[in-house]
């Protein structure tokens, strides 16, 4: 399927891949192409079909940078329904607050199953794109893992594999954040206005 991709910050896409080290691409008919590090995915038109000589030369990968990378080409769509809609998708809710966490910056994201955990640094080719019309939601994956859909508009723009940060410590951790956070509230004079048992 042609997409049009507005604004989106192609070269952030890259640089991605460029930093892990992996470039996974996925090539399918219609010219369309699709750029992963494995765990998030980003469609890439506008450039011809592209070849590992061709990134290396276009993003400035230079050969010991080459030698260190891993550069696979598919023929065909990434695992997953990269479709602009999914029956099946759900809504989920982007939160206004980053966690440091496991040498990650992550934010949180609401589903209708919890809370998952996405690395802010996947969101990069975005910058420029208004976040009041960004919109989220969940789908499921060929290989049986979850992945947050990007979209502006009626388009996807990406398909994020959330970071697999919660366990007992984790939680534990913010449990002790929201008691010392609503200690502090009440030391300056305010409450909460909920009630919850954490």
């Amino acid at each position: 399927m042609k997409r049009g991709v507005r604004k989106m910050k192609t070269k952030k896409c890259f640089d991605i891949c460029k930093k892990s080290g992996v470039f996974y691409v996925y090539q399918a008919e219609y010219d369309e192409q699709w750029l992963s590090d494995g765990s998030a995915c980003y469609p890439i038109t506008g450039l011809p079909m592209l070849t590992e000589d061709s990134i290396c030369k276009l993003y400035d990968i230079n050969d010991t940078q080459r030698n260190k990378c891993c550069f696979e080409f598919f023929v065909g769509t990434p695992p997953i329904l990269v479709s602009d809609s999914d029956p099946n998708e759900s809504d989920a809710e982007m939160w206004d607050i980053t966690i440091a966490i496991k040498d990650k910056i992550v934010i949180p994201i609401s589903t209708e199953e919890g809370i998952l955990f996405v690395d802010i640094k996947y969101l990069a080719p975005f910058t420029d794109m208004p976040n009041g019309d960004m919109r989220l939601t969940i789908r499921d994956g060929i290989n049986g893992k979850k992945y947050v859909c990007v979209k502006f508009g009626l388009i996807a723009y990406a398909f994020i594999a959330p970071v697999d940060v919660i366990n007992d410590e984790f939680v534990n951790k913010i449990k002790k954040l929201y008691s010392q956070s609503k200690i502090a509230l009440n030391n300056l004079g305010g409450s909460v206005k909920y009630n919850e048992t954490v």
